[in-house]
This record gives structure tokens, C-alpha cells and sequence, in this order.
């Protein structure tokens, strides 16, 4: 009710306020520059979304099936008003999801099963919404926009072989990486920022109160930020286990105003307990967080397998170890976290798009000024367990779910490949480029294991690997997972028999996949960020696997899948159905390698004791790699 009550009296003050003519002149001024920058995206959705311009009954004119969405011709009060007028309650459905109707509902949906009702919304109800709001005082139109953006030069030349990103600075406190625009020539830019910390994986308390930190982060800067996401501008704040990563896209001239907004709220965050609104803030983020948690469990089957398999080859805190901290967290502990996360940090840096190389390095010392830290000397890079290899014993670790509604098994099958390399990356990305179909074809259209089936190239810390995930309502994990052996016993033949010219085909096909140019500037700027969080900046990489893939033999493939299968280590997580660990099948393994079998988190965190962790062969590490004992 007093949600319904707050929208109809905002309703109200828009209609007293004769709607504004310059609220609808920045819409337009908002829309032009948007369709003139817009940026590429893939030929089906474009298809997609213009065909539903060109529908005679819900589509545009034919002059504007492509700008239809954007153009604001002519302000017109009297239609805005008829418009507004059919805003009211008397022309309303509402759809109320909530746990509180359980047991009072009349109707089951068909499909689904979905309990819920129909009622007419009453005389009483409509006169509490109508009736002027408490927060009336509060309401009101929004400011005019500051982040539209005015200036449209372009800096950088278009070229047909764009150059990658340089180092422009890489000291103790900060490494900035820099790359100006030669691709899209749009007045857009990218702030991308890797504030490494070591706070953030120190204890389960430290991860729990680092997510709550970037929550309510995110929830001060929402109202400020809105104006300039409305204007093509915007930010994410995310938290790995390495400290904060801080993004801001968006149009050259708005792009510092918007970072130094952040950077201001990131450094003076306070929980005042006086200040109701902000406990009141502190509350929900801490309820939706745990909740959050809680619904893990809810997770679909190849979900809560894939974060086993993290919790098997990485050293992370489990959820439940997180829960077990929860009434620890008080807004004096999120605060005394807040006082002291970068008092040690080291910044890494890309700003990439239509930017200065002066305003690159005066944006990074915009964040450094705000951070006030002294340089971080050590900070352990991510790393991977060593598994153990098929002439000792291979690792499975098993899980039920606990969700009594869950019906599915899943299967996680990874094998580990070995560190980085130019020779590794290409045998494995054609690897994997060839057998995807394949897999899907076999183990989901013939075999019918499940209708979640797919074999990807996974690189982990500078590892690369090799997995199958399906998930199953039919069969449980042991049966997915011996069924997944045997194709890939098989496809080593596969790949024997191919001839000359489908190996070339394959070859090609990936060949013309490297060399796709970006659609997004983002897209671009996504790719060198994982390098240079990654720390091996191979900016390259697919120039150089390209020239490999030239001279790869069918030969060299069929040894490097043969040797997969016969010697590399894997782990295989099996996550079974609730009350299915006890119906597993019942026949025998077609692999010939021994596994030691783990059936609960302490025995998995026993066993990786005894295991090393690969190195992390990075060229930009700030530390050494730390040793199994460390």
C-alpha cells in the first residue's frame, strides 16, 4: 500500500507540474546523442529487433524502423496529458508476489503449479493509494542532468590493425595501462580499476563484511549516479577475492565527473546508528545478503556444482562458513572493515576509448589521492590446486543437495591441462572448439542425458583445463560421469579418423573466430582486462595462436586428446538429487584410473592440504608465488 501510495502521488505532482518542456528536450538531446554513437551489436538480435519495428500493429513508420525507439519530435502537452490520465487506478492490474499469501490463495496455475489468486481491487484500497503520500514533502521532479554530455571530439585515428594497450606507469602504488581509441572513433570510454587488498580474503568475516560493504556501496551511489546513467553513463563496483574492481563506462566528458563520485563514496563510508534511514539501509542489505546465502542451496544442480568445483581447486571460504560469521556483523565491525580496507593497496589500472594519456594518469591519481594507502609489496595471485595424475589416484568429491524439491544431478568433469603457454592455448582452444558440437550431439540429442550439456576450455589462475558440466532429471552423477569418459575415450578416434580437409575446416573455422573485430568497445576493453588482471597481458594471444593454428598437424591433436584422457589428472564433482547419494548406478567404471572419493567439506579440505598449487607463471606478479605450506 505504501508503495502504490507513493507512485500515485508522484503521478499526481508530474500532472500539477504541467510537464515540463525541458524534461522532454533533455529526452530528446539523451536519445539523439544515443542513436548517433550507437555502437554495433550481432547480426540476429539487429534482425531480431527490427523486424519487430516493421510490425504494422505494435512497429514504427517505415522512415523510422531503425531510429523509431529514439526520436522525440515534437512536444506535445495535451497527448502527454491524455497519456497520464490513463495512469490511475480505475486502469490497473497489479501482480503481488509474496511469501505472505502462502496458504490464502483459490487458484493453481496449470503449468507450473503456481498457487495464487484474482480479486478486484476495492473502493477502500484505492482511496488509501490516492490519498496524498507521507513522503509528499519528498517528491519531486529531477534535477536538470549535469552528465549529458556536450563534447564530441574525437581523439584517436581509425586503423585498420589496432595497437594494443601500453604500460604507462608501473610503480610500487599503481600500474596504468592505457590504449586510445583506433576502432569505433565514438566519444565513449572506459575506467577500469583492480584495487588489490589483502582484507578481503582474510577471514570469512572479512569476505562477508566486504560483499555488505559493496552493497551499500551501491545502494548511496544509486540515487546520485541515476542522472548519469540516464545519460549513457555508468558504474559496477564488484568484489573478488583480490580486493574491489571498479568500472565506469561511458561518454569521454561525463566519465571523471562519475569516477570521482565513486572514488569519494568508496573512501568516506560511514554507518551512522543515529541516522535511522542509514541503519534502516544497513539492515536490508545485510537481510537480502544473507538471504542471498540461503537460496544458494536453491541453486540448479550444474550451479551448485561448479561452485564445488571452485571450493575443490581453490582456496575460498564456503558459504557456510560465511553463514557461521553472520552475528558477527554489526554496523560498528562494517565500519571498523570500512576504516581500514585501503590502508595497504596497489591499483592496477586500464583506461581505454576516446581518453588522453594525460587524463589516464590524472584519473589514476584520482583514485590514489582518494585511497590515501601505502603500496601493497605481497599479494598472493590466484592459484589452483595440482591434481593429482591417473597413475596415483583422481579426485571425486560428491554432494547432495539439500533443497528437498531437488530432482537433478549434475556432473562437473574437469581436467587439467598444465600452466599457459602459446603451444597449450592453441591445442586446447581447437580442442575445445572441435569437440563442443560433438559432446552436445552425443551425451544430450542421442544419449538424452539431460538438457544442460556443454564442453568448454576453462583458464584458471593461468591454468588451463578441459570440463564437461551436464545436468540430468533422468540419470544420477555416476552414470553422467562414466557416459562422459567414454565419449571422450571415443572422440580421440574421432579426431584420428577426421580427413585433411574437415581438420582444415576446423582449423579455419577457429582461424576466422580469432580474427572477428570487436562489435563494443567494451567488448574490447573486457578482453585486455582479463589479461592484465590475469597478469600476463598477452595482448596478442590471438595473433599468435593464429600463426600456430597455420602450422598445427592433425597429428599433434590427436596425441594432445589421446593424452588427456590416458594421463592428465581430473576431479569430477557429482552433486546428486536430494535423497539420491544412496541410488547411485551400479556398474563399472570404464575408466581404468583409481579416485579417491570425498563425500563432505572437511574431508575436502583434508585432502587439499596434502596437495601444492601450481604456479601462477605470470611476467607482472608483484610477489612470489606463495608455496602449499604458505
Amino acid at each position: 500500500d505504501e508503495v502504490m501510495n507513493t507512485i500515485f502521488t508522484y503521478i499526481s505532482m508530474v500532472k500539477n507540474e504541467n510537464y515540463p518542456e525541458w524534461i522532454f528536450d533533455e529526452c530528446k538531446k539523451i536519445n539523439n546523442i544515443d542513436f548517433k554513437f550507437k555502437e554495433s551489436s550481432k547480426p540476429i538480435k539487429h534482425v531480431s529487433r527490427v523486424s519487430e519495428h516493421m510490425s504494422p500493429t505494435t512497429g514504427y513508420d517505415i522512415k523510422h524502423i531503425l531510429s523509431g525507439a529514439y526520436v522525440h519530435e515534437e512536444f506535445d502537452r495535451e497527448h502527454i496529458n491524455a497519456i497520464t490520465e490513463l495512469l490511475c487506478p480505475d486502469n490497473m492490474i497489479v501482480f503481488h508476489a509474496s511469501k505472505s499469501f502462502e496458504g490464502h490463495t483459490d487458484c493453481t496455475d496449470p503449468w507450473y503449479g503456481t498457487q495464487y489468486s484474482v480479486s478486484p481491487i476495492s473502493d477502500e484500497t484505492i482511496t488509501l493509494w490516492t490519498a496524498p503520500s507521507a513522503y509528499k514533502s519528498l517528491i519531486h521532479l529531477p534535477a536538470v542532468n549535469q552528465f549529458i554530455p556536450t563534447k564530441f571530439d574525437i581523439l584517436g585515428t581509425k586503423s585498420e590493425e589496432p595497437s594494443y594497450p601500453i604500460l604507462l606507469r608501473d610503480e610500487p602504488k599503481s600500474q596504468i595501462w592505457y590504449k586510445l581509441d583506433d576502432s569505433f572513433m565514438y566519444p565513449k570510454g572506459n575506467f577500469l580499476f583492480q584495487v588489490m587488498t589483502p582484507v578481503f580474503q582474510q577471514t570469512p568475516l572479512a569476505v562477508v563484511l566486504g560483499q555488505l560493504f559493496i552493497r551499500i556501496l551501491e545502494e548511496d551511489l544509486s540515487e546520485i549516479t541515476y542522472n548519469a546513467s540516464v545519460a549513457g553513463s555508468n558504474f559496477v563496483l564488484d568484489s573478488p577475492n583480490d580486493g574491489i574492481h571498479i568500472y565506469v563506462y561511458g561518454y569521454t566528458e561525463s566519465l571523471c565527473k562519475l569516477a570521482d563520485i565513486v572514488f569519494s563514496y568508496l573512501t568516506s563510508f560511514t554507518i551512522d546508528t543515529t541516522d535511522e534511514k542509514r541503519v534502516k539501509i544497513y539492515h536490508s542489505q545485510k537481510e537480502k545478503l544473507l538471504r542471498k546465502y540461503e537460496n544458494f542451496a536453491r541453486s540448479q544442480a550444474y550451479q551448485v556444482a561448479q561452485y564445488a568445483f571452485q571450493g575443490c581447486v581453490n582456496s575460498r571460504f564456503t558459504i557456510a562458513q560465511r553463514m557461521e560469521v553472520f552475528d558477527q556483523i554489526t554496523p560498528q565491525a562494517l565500519q571498523d572493515f570500512a576504516n581500514h580496507v585501503f590502508d595497504v593497496t596497489r591499483v592496477q589500472s586500464l583506461i581505454h576509448g576516446n581518453i588522453s594519456k594525460e587524463t589516464a594518469i590524472s584519473v589514476n591519481d584520482l583514485l590514489l589521492s582518494h585511497l590515501k594507502s601505502d603500496a601493497l609489496t605481497k599479494m598472493p595471485l590466484g592459484r589452483i590446486i595440482q591434481l593429482p595424475t591417473p597413475d596415483t589416484r583422481c579426485v571425486v568429491y560428491e554432494e547432495e543437495q539439500i533443497d528437498p524439491e531437488a530432482v537433478n544431478s549434475a556432473i562437473y568433469y574437469y581436467y587439467q591441462l598444465g600452466c599457459r603457454s602459446d603451444e597449450l592455448d592453441t591445442l586446447t582452444e581447437l580442442y575445445g572448439h572441435i569437440i563442443s558440437e560433438p559432446a552436445f550431439d552425443e551425451l544430450r540429442t542421442k544419449q538424452q542425458l539431460g538438457y544442460i550439456v556443454w564442453a568448454t576450455v576453462r583458464t584458471i589462475s593461468c591454468t588451463k583445463g578441459i570440463a564437461i558440466v551436464i545436468q540430468s532429471p533422468s540419470h544420477d552423477p555416476v552414470y553422467l560421469q562414466y557416459r562422459s569418459y567414454e565419449f571422450l575415450d571415443s572422440f580421440v578416434d574421432t579426431l584420428r579418423n577426421l580427413t585433411d580437409e574437415q581438420f582444415a575446416a576446423h582449423v579455419d573455422g577457429l582461424i576466422t573466430i580469432k580474427q572477428q573485430k570487436y562489435r563494443e568497445l567494451v567488448k574490447e576493453s573486457n578482453f585486455y582486462w582479463a589479461e592484465i588482471v590475469g597478469c600476463r597481458s598477452s595482448f596478442d594471444k590471438d595473433k599468435v595462436m593464429i600463426e600456430r593454428l597455420k602450422t598445427l598437424t592433425k597429428e599433434s591433436l590427436v596425441n594432445f586428446a589421446e593424452n588427456i584422457v590416458r594421463n592428465m589428472g581430473y576431479i569430477v564433482v557429482r552433486v546428486f538429487a536430494n535423497g539420491g547419494l544412496d541410488k547411485r548406478t551400479d556398474e563399472p567404471n570404464p575408466s581404468p584410473v583409481k579416485e579417491l572419493v570425498l563425500q563432505s567439506i572437511p574431508e575436502r579440505e583434508a585432502w587439499k592440504k596434502t596437495r601444492d598449487y601450481l604456479p601462477n607463471p605470470s611476467p607482472h606478479c608483484v610477489n612470489k608465488q606463495p608455496t602449499a605450506a604458505e
